[in-house]
């Protein structure tokens, strides 16, 4: 006979299963843009479990949103030291960095995700806009390129807006119609061909 299973631990799948019912319902008011009450169970509950990653990065979130910024920036840049694997904090930590315009390190941060993580998508076209705000035109383009590889769809989105641009709106159009063949869902791009096709009509 084989030796007997190990009785689950029922306490322990319990109390995971409430701080996941917890942790959904505050992603509910943080979309649903109640900030204030999704602060004050995160609060409440990492008092409990003081430092837990995915709470800490949440109240990073939510204070990055009510402006907050320094203490936001604190919080999350807690949660890449403890979790260093964790894409999402870093991608956050430098959106409240940027909002202080810390570029220098808002770049330092983006690059480390993407030294973490090469195929971070968000951290790539986030580190672009960065170097292009600080000047940095050369750099910002190989990081362009590069979102746009691991992204072909964003690619061609942006293909489609310079064409717009620069008033060649039957190519805009023909962009946008082959995005939106490609990738139904992509909503961006059904906006897009909405708004040529508006200017075509109004402008001809």
């Amino acid at each position: 006979m084989g030796e007997a299973e190990p009785p689950l631990n029922t306490a322990a799948m319990e109390a995971a299963q409430r701080l996941r019912g917890m942790f959904d319902r505050v992603v509910e008011l943080v979309e649903g843009g109640d900030l204030k009450r999704a602060q004050a169970i995160l609060d409440s509950t990492l008092r409990d479990i003081p430092g837990e990653p995915n709470l800490t990065r949440m109240l990073g979130v939510v204070l990055l949103r009510q402006g907050d910024l320094a203490e936001a920036e604190n919080k999350l840049s807690h949660v890449v030291k403890v979790v260093p694997q964790f894409a999402d904090a870093y991608l956050d930590l430098a959106n409240a960095q940027l909002a202080q315009r810390k570029l220098d390190d808002a770049i330092a941060t983006l690059t480390t995700a993407l030294e973490r993580n090469p195929k971070f998508e968000a951290a790539a076209l986030r580190l672009a806009e960065a170097l292009t705000v600080c000047g940095r035109h050369d750099e910002a383009s190989r990081y362009f390129e590069e979102a746009f590889r691991l992204n072909p769809v964003r690619g061609r989105l942006v293909e489609g807006m310079e064409h717009g641009r620069a008033g060649r709106m039957d190519e805009a159009e023909r962009v946008y119609r082959q995005v939106v063949r490609d990738a139904p869902d992509n909503i961006d791009a059904l906006r897009l061909l909405e708004a040529d096709l508006m200017i075509v009509a109004a402008y001809g």
